[in-house]
Parts: C-alpha cells; structure tokens; sequence
C-alpha cells in the first residue's frame, strides 16, 4: 500500500543490453565424482568445450559436466562473471591464465545461449609460419566436431592461440573502423581544430580517455562552471566523439580523437533533460565557437516547430551543425525534438552488419512526411568510456561500458563531421550535412528507416560532387491534387578542377533526367518531379543517385498524396453578451476507430479535412462567463460540410438537490464518450467551477455512447457526490435533481490518532475507464471532523492521504454507492490493524513465475478500505513454502515474488513498525496469511486471502475510556466475491504491548465475531491478535501492538 512515483524520462537514453552480477567463483576438487546421467527434466543444451569435455546447460543455469574419454580424472572449475557461467578445465588454466585460450571457449552460458553444441567454431593461430585461411592475420578458422575435439585439445601445444569464432557485438573498435574512420586518419583528417559541443549529462573528467580534451564546459541545470557526470550517459557519448582511448591502449578510440570537445550539462542523474538547459545549451556552444554540437537526446515526437527545434534551426543558421538522435521509439512516425528540426542532422541506429536496430525510431516526420532520420551509424552494443560512479549496465573493463541507442549512433556522425570540417573548414553546416548523407553507403531499407544510408565518413572527405540538399520533400499534396507532376530542384556542385557529367536514377514514383553535366569549380540543377496522381496516395519514399567514375551522390525525396478529404468547416457562436474564449472540437472516425482533437478556435472558426465516413463529434463553446458542450453526428460524403455550434440553442445543466436548500456548487464535470474501445474511442470531458453549463445535441449512433455528469455540491456539514450516466445521446431533459432516498448516506468520521495530521482526499467514479477520467480535484480535509457525505449509485474510489504535511500515509477505499442506506465511515480512527486491500488488489498471481502481495498493516474500521504505510517505516514481507522462507523483501506489508516452481501451500508473513507525529498508536503490525498452491497466468490472476477488520464501540480519534465496557466486532474479509468463509475465530488481547496475552471469548456468527472486553486499571492501550481460518486451510494471523489507546 506504500505509493510509489514514477520518473518521465525524456531522452536517447542508451539501453541496456545486459545486466551483469558481481563475479562469483566456485571451485571443485579433482576427485569429485563425475554426473554421469542428466537429472533435471527442464529444457537443457549441451556443449563441447575445446578439450573435449561436455557441459549440458538448463534454463535455470544448473551444470551438469561429462569429461571426454581419457579425461575421467581431469579435474575443472566452474564460477560466474558478469551474469554467465564458466567452466574450466584444469589443465587448461594455465593457457588460458596466459591468454593463448579465449576465455569465451569456456563460457558455457553464451556457448548454449549462441547455439554452439555439437560443433565448436575455432580461429587458430598457429605456431611458426603455414598455410592461413585468414592471411590478414596469418590465423585459419575451423569447425570441430564434438568427437574431434579432444584429438584437437591433444595437439594444443601446436597452436600459439586458439578463439572462439565467436558471435560479434558492435563495439568503438568496430564500429569506427565501420565507418570508414581509420581511412581518414591516415588521410590526415582526425578532426584536428574543430571543436564539437557535447550537450548531454556532464562528462567524467578524470577518464583517460577524456584527458586534455575538453576546452569549457558548462552545467546549465544548476548554473555551476563544472559539466560533472552524474549519469554516465555523456561521457560515452563524448569518447565516441572524440575519446583517445588511452586507457585501452587505442582499441576504443572515438571517430575524431583529433577534435576538441565542449562540453554541457543539460541532463541531472535520472537521464531528464528540460529543453530550456538544452537551448541553453545550444546558444552557449554557437558563442563558444562550436563548429558541430552533439544532442543524443530525444523527447516528445513533434513536427519540427517545437522550441528546441526552432532552437536547432537557429543555430544552424549561426553557422554551427547540430546532429541529434532520432530516438528509440522503434516505430514509424516516431522521431522527436530536437531530431525533429529540420536542419539537424538526424541519426538512427544499426548494427555493425548494417541492420536497422530494433529500437531505432523511424520516420518520416511529423506533419509534412519529410525524411527523417536523414542517416544511420552503428548504435548497437557500442563499447566506450565509462564514468566513474556511474551505473555501468555492461562494465568492459575497468574504463568501459557497452551500450545501445541512437545515443551511442548520434555521436559517431558528430565525429565524422569534424572530420569532414576539418578537410573543408569553409563548408557550412548544411552542405556538411548534404556530404555526409550523399556519400552514405546505401541500404536496401527504406529511405524513413535508415534516410540515405550508413555513414561513410571515408567517402564523405573523398568525394569532390555533393548536392545542396540531404532531401528533397515534396511534403502534403492536398486533395484534390491537380495533374501533373510537381517539381522541385536539386543542385549538384563540383569542387574538382574537371567538368563531371552524372548519370542520374530515382526510385520510388519520382523522375530526374539521366544525366547532368556539372562544370569544374562550379554548379548544375536538376529538376525532381513528383506526379501525386499517378504515384496514388499514401506516403512516398525513394532516392536520387548521381554517379559518375569515383563519385556517388545519394540524396533521399518524399512526398504524400492526401487521400480523399473534404472540409468540416466548424463555426462556433457564443451565447449574446458573453466573452468568447475558444472552441474545442474532438471528432471520433466511427468505421476506423480512430479520432482527432483540435483546440483553441477562434471566432472565424476551422476547417477540419476528413475522409468521408460516419463521426461523431464532441466539444465546447467556452466563454468567460459559462460552458457549452455540443456533440453531433457527422456523415462525410463527397463534399464539404459545415457545422455550426451556437451556443444560443444549448439547453441550460442544471443540478438540484431536493433535500437542501443551501447547497453550493463546487465543480461538476460533464463529458461525453463513445466507441468500442475506450482507450481508442472519443472522449471529451469539460469540468465547470460553479459556472453555467449548457448542453446540445440529440441521439447518436456512435457504439456506447454515454454523457455523463459528475457534480459536486457542498453545505454546512455535508456533501454531495450524485452521478448521471444518459446512454444513446445527451439527454432531453438537462435539468438533473438528486433526492437523499437515490443516494448512499454516510457519516463520514475523519478522525485523529493522538497527534497534530493533515488530509487530503481524491475521489472518482470508476466504473468503466472513461469514469477515471471525470476525478475530483484534491481535497484539504480537516482532521478530527466529521461530515454527512451522500453518493450516487456507482461504483467509487477516493484516496485519502493523512499525515504532518512531509509524509503520509494513503488509505484507499474502493466502494459501491446503494441507494437508501446509510453508514458511519471512521477514517483514520481506532483500532488499526491489517486489511486487505480493496477490490482484490491484496494479492494476485502476474504473468506465469510472478506475484504480488499488498496489505494495509494501519487500517481504520472503514469499510472496503485499506491504509498502508507511509515513507518513513520499516518492515518486511516474506514468502515461504510449506514452512521453508524462499523469498525476503524489506518492504512494509507490500512485496513481489516469484512463485515457487514446486508446488505448495504459501505462506505470506509481513511485520511494520512505525513512529509518527501524526499518531501515538499502532507502533506495530505484523501478520501471516496461509493459502494455497499459486499458479501463474498470462494475465492478472487474483488468488484468495482474508483478513479480519476490528471495530469497538467507543472509540474515538483513537482512544476510549478503560472504565466502560467495550463490544468488540471481528469482521472477515475476503478480496475475492465467493471465496471459502472462515470457520473459526480466536481473538487476544495485551495490555503491556505485546509481553501477555489474554484470550477472550468469540461468539462467531456468518464470518462477523463479537466480544466484549473490560479493560484492567492503568491499562494504556489494547494491543490486538487475531486468528481466523476457512475449510480449504486458509489461515489469517494478525497482530497489532498498541491497537488503540485507553484513557
């Protein structure tokens, strides 16, 4: 029941490819006796180690070794590193202690993990010089059988090293070479005077690799001089820019290690980075002279109008080249600011065989359909510096780490374009960023995949022809489009000192002429057409290629033929004499189940193009002085519409309590909703702070439709919470009048604890999903009050927090309002002890190995409520079977599990203890609840358990009088409607907190038992026990230390 929040994140954040435990050795004498036979029936592979020797592998881990024929009395040892298991042979120790084996052949884990059984791939290094498969570094590559193996294992002493042929993962030492970055090194070009700005979470500034690299830096969150790293995230972005890799004696150099680095802090330690530190950011790296800046951050997908985007164009146009991350959405249509502006450099990631990366966001861009990203580089597993202090997801090293995102890919183009500056330092940030895309080596991807192609940055300060432009966008073609081609122009320049005639191709529904001749020193269009006719509609992608002898050119174009639409042309009038303020429209695509929301329409109204088809629309008219909601179906045929709104035919909405004649309206929310789906369906919700509300429209056609009305109405002393659900259209009649005898009464107590508290309440309908959509705004309460509350017939939830203003405890409270009847509620009064939570959430098995346990260790006698513990408790949960604890969590009564794989009554024990301004009792709740075997499911599967509520008569804000005699009740609980009623109930009590106890007669009558407790002189407190147990041998046990006080 603790309350937990939940980080937005907003960035290229890198991703982790695997987690790594802390290395674990176990070694096994020589003599221990050999598993002859498997003994585990889960699924298990078998592998060959290079001796000879076999190890079958399962799921779970468990290793089970066969020694090679000859090899009975050859000992091995087995230990884990980082998550995976190894298991070495004795005398293969010494080899492998002097790096002639690779320790990979040992690894038994990633052995089975890449499928290596019965065949063992091997590069061999032989001693001496003789024939070589692989001549570049005089080594041969082979195959061995299982069989083969031990021969091979015999004629070791033959090879100066033996490898695994292993599986390769893109690391700086690949993915530079990849890139083509080596040849510009020995071209002369390593980024030498150019200065790139690496905005991102700070850097490392004791890292080897990082020494003497960096001119400035800047933290733009907190204003301090220092750019340090609290994440780690920039310093691996900053040494695939630029890194010298001195601490891996230049294996994991970066692309420019030439290059000089600024750096900027504009992302705290979570990974959050507010655009303002970016633009920020961004302007102090044009002033400080930055010729290429480096965002590998990613946030919300725009259309490239954003103000970090807008920023991005404006430093562009200050002569500096911002290259960003696309992002790792993996989806079409899903590349955010800053990559989203229009003149950044935008990068998606592949892996080092030129494969798109799972998670690399694509295009094309919102809004006008351009191309995005505009290039890709390696982003898959790349290996670069690690800050120290930082969490390291997969540590290579000391120095190290391996990462994945468009992060680890933005950076690589970062370096490549200070490279390309430094061969052409009087090449603007545009024609950098048309070079580096037209040399690309081209993909057989789609152009919204992986734009132009794969950065070659050994091609990009080769060639002598480049276009003015990364792409050429044709953007919306609106319907009806007129035939005919459309035409842009595309602009090729020649730096060389010889005229150069391009054979020119397109792909895709576009035309260029086959050839043209572009002179020495000089520039030649090209006309691009496009016919959004003939090419049908949909969004289009292709590529230009001009080649000539050494020259190739790739630039990307894309266009979108609009498919049928026509205007809604909405006009909205405000009722005479008011402000108008704005309109509101969301419109619902009944056939397609999809929808749309436009906000803030002026008084000239908007037009909407749609597909033809049946809508249905919702919105408001708003005014300064009152609210208009409107909801009409629409049929869309082949022609333009209009929709007038006049708020002036509205009906008035009116609420009326029957019973009152003082009420005051607080808020009430209207809003109308439809669709099959209520995650996909229209939604549109309008929520009144007292002022008039109106309502238009009739029937409608749209699946499920509802309006719904939620006022809340308030007097001397109490408060209303009716509820209006008008399914098929907005109701003839608006004038809504709410008797007592329709609602539930409650007399609702919120008591103290014996200390100083603070309250607040939230409270919503909760039906259906669109009912979580109409909550009420937060609530102060006063402690120690009390107040008639009356609900309509819904289901219901209200969260109530208690606590000193710093902390707090959360009650919850899941319930159905029944017309009629009437209760007392006492929040936060005595006595307290453990409940369920409501509605079954108390404990339910999740997917198929895990479970999830929640209990409220301080709940009040409320009804279906819960209370759990507040931030500054401590405690525990456990799990165990048949007696035997499996599982331990230091969480208050709230823990996740893995089921146990063999079957078995669960046990459930938790214990909190709690020291609080805001109560002087309940010091202590600890429990143990017995159920039965739990199975896994695909889905969320509740299992049964009880708990027992207590209530005495005279309790107040915690405390009654010893001298009176008490009537206590013993209420069972169950979180599941049917399960097994409890056949037995024992019930104790304490006087000295816990150090006796004394039993007290139960009468149990249906799951409800009653006592009658006479307190002794002196007595202080009453603490609690309580037993109950059902026919399938569920058991409850609970106890609470200072349940409630005595005075």
């Amino acid at each position: 029941m603790r309350s937990r929040a939940l980080p937005t994140v907003i960035g290229a954040a890198l991703l982790a490819v695997a987690a790594l435990a802390p290395p674990v050795s176990a070694a096994e004498p020589a003599d221990t006796p050999v598993q002859k036979t498997d003994p585990h029936t889960t699924e298990s592979t078998v592998v060959t180690l290079v001796t000879g020797d076999r190890v079958r592998v399962s799921d779970e881990g468990a290793i089970g070794f066969t020694p090679a024929e000859g090899r009975e009395k050859v000992g091995h040892k087995r230990y884990r590193l980082g998550g995976d298991t190894y298991v070495v042979p004795d005398d293969a120790s010494a080899a492998l202690a002097e790096g002639r084996l690779d320790r990979r052949l040992f690894n038994v884990t990633a052995l089975a993990r890449d499928g290596f059984g019965e065949k063992l791939p091997l590069i061999l290094d032989p001693k001496g010089s003789g024939a070589a498969s692989l001549r570049s570094i005089g080594a041969t590559a082979l195959t061995v059988d299982a069989a083969q193996a031990a021969d091979l294992w015999d004629a070791a002493s033959g090879y100066d090293h033996i490898w695994l042929d292993g599986l390769a993962k893109v690391q700086l030492d690949k993915s530079v070479p990849k890139i083509g970055a080596p040849t510009a090194w020995q071209a002369g070009f390593d980024g030498t005077g150019i200065t790139v700005a690496v905005l991102d979470s700070g850097y490392d500034r004791n890292h080897p690799d990082l020494a003497g690299l960096v001119t400035g830096e800047r933290d733009f969150l907190y204003g301090e001089p220092q750019a340090d790293d609290q994440n780690g995230h920039g310093t691996h972005v900053a040494s695939t820019v630029a890194g010298s890799g001195a601490a891996s004696q230049g294996r994991y150099k970066g692309v420019a290690p030439g290059a000089k680095l600024l750096v900027g802090r504009v992302c705290d330690y979570r990974g959050r980075c507010p655009e303002s530190a970016m633009i920020e950011g961004l302007e102090w790296a044009v002033a400080q002279g930055a010729d290429v800046v480096n965002l590998s951050i990613s946030g919300a997908i725009t259309d490239g109008t954003d103000p970090l985007s807008r920023a991005v164009d404006k430093a562009t146009a200050a002569g500096t080249l911002v290259v960003a991350a696309a992002g790792n959405n993996g989806a079409p249509a899903s590349v955010g600011t800053p990559g989203a502006a229009a003149s950044a450099l935008t990068v998606g990631s592949t892996t080092l065989d030129d494969t798109l990366s799972w998670f690399s966001s694509q295009g094309p861009r919102s809004g006008d359909y351009a191309v995005k990203p505009e290039l890709v580089a390696p982003g898959d597993g790349i290996v670069a510096a690690h800050a120290a202090g930082t969490p390291a997801e997969e540590p290579v090293g000391d120095y190290y780490m391996r990462a994945s995102g468009t992060s680890m890919a933005s950076p690589h183009v970062a370096g490549a374009a200070a490279i390309l500056k430094q061969r052409h330092p009087d090449w603007g940030p545009e024609r950098l960023k048309a070079a580096l895309t037209g040399s690309s080596h081209g993909l057989e991807t789609g152009v919204f995949e992986t734009g132009a192609g794969r950065l070659d940055v050994a091609a990009a300060i080769a060639t002598t022809v480049t276009a003015n432009a990364s792409s050429v966008d044709f953007g919306l073609q609106e319907y009806p489009q007129k035939p005919g081609p459309v035409t842009r122009t595309l602009t090729y320049a020649n730096d060389g000192d010889a005229p150069v005639t391009l054979a020119l191709a397109a792909t895709g529904p576009f035309a260029v002429a086959s050839t043209v001749d572009v002179p020495a020193h000089g520039t030649a269009p090209v006309t691009v057409s496009f016919d959004p006719l003939g090419a049908g509609v949909g969004v289009h992608g292709g590529a230009i290629t001009a080649t000539a002898p050494g020259v190739t050119v790739r630039t990307t174009v894309s266009g979108y033929t609009e498919p049928e639409r026509y205007a809604v042309d909405l006009t909205p009038t405000a009722r005479d004499g008011e402000t108008y303020v704005g309109t509101t429209v969301s419109w619902y695509d009944r056939d397609k189940d999809t929808g749309g929301f436009i906000d803030a329409i002026g008084t000239e109204g908007k037009s909407i193009r749609l597909a033809p088809g049946r809508y249905t629309f919702a919105g408001s008219v708003d005014t300064e002085q009152s609210t208009t909601m409107f909801s009409a179906d629409v049929t869309i045929t082949a022609a333009d519409q209009a929709l007038v709104w006049d708020a002036r035919t509205a009906k008035p909405v009116t609420v009326d309590l029957t019973d009152r004649s003082d009420e005051r309206l607080e808020v009430v929310t209207m809003a109308v909703a439809c669709g099959p789906n209520p995650w996909t369906g229209l939604f549109y919700g309008r929520v009144s702070n007292g002022q008039p509300m109106y309502a238009a429209g009739g029937a409608s056609a749209c699946p499920n439709y509802s309006f719904r009305l939620f006022p809340i109405m308030s007097g001397p002393g109490y408060r209303y919470y009716p509820y209006v659900k008008s399914t098929g259209g907005v109701p003839a009649d608006t004038a809504f009048r709410f008797a007592d005898r329709d609602l539930q009464a409650e007399d609702v107590r919120y008591e103290t604890q014996g200390g100083t508290a603070y309250a607040t309440a939230w409270d919503y309908p909760r039906a259906d999903f669109t009912d979580l959509n109409l909550a009420s705004p937060d609530r102060w309460l006063d402690v120690g009050t009390r107040a008639m509350e009356y609900w309509g017939p819904n289901m219901w939830g209200r969260q109530l927090y208690i606590g000193d203003g710093q902390d707090s405890e959360l009650t919850l409270r899941k319930w159905t309002g029944k017309p009629g009847t009437r209760q007392v509620v006492r929040f936060n009064g005595g006595p307290i002890g453990m409940a369920i939570a409501p509605d079954g959430d108390a404990y339910y098995a999740y997917g198929p190995k895990g479970m999830t346990v929640n209990i409220g260790p301080f709940s009040s006698p409320a009804p279906d409520s819960a209370t759990g513990a507040s931030r500054g408790t401590t405690g525990w949960m456990t799990l165990s079977r048949d007696g035997v604890e499996l599982q331990r969590v230091d969480a208050p009564c709230f823990g996740n599990f893995a089921i146990p794989e063999t079957p078995g009554r669960i046990s459930i024990a938790c214990e909190v203890s709690r020291s609080v301004p805001w109560s002087t009792i309940g010091s202590k709740s600890s429990g143990e609840w017995s159920v039965g075997a739990v199975t896994g499911g695909d889905n969320l599967t509740p299992g049964e358990i009880m708990a027992v509520r207590m209530d005495a008569t005279g309790v107040t804000n915690g405390y009654a009088h010893r001298a009176l005699p008490q009537l206590v009740s013993l209420r069972v609980e169950h979180n599941l409607p049917g399960a097994t009623k409890a056949k037995t109930l024992t019930f104790e009590v304490s006087y000295d907190h816990g150090a006796t106890w004394k039993k007290v007669p139960v009468a149990l009558i249906g799951e409800t038992g009653l006592a009658v407790l006479n307190h002794p002189a002196g007595a202080t407190s009453v603490s609690v026990r309580i037993a109950a147990t059902a026919a399938n041998g569920d058991s409850a046990k609970q106890t609470t230390i200072d349940s409630y006080g005595l005075k």
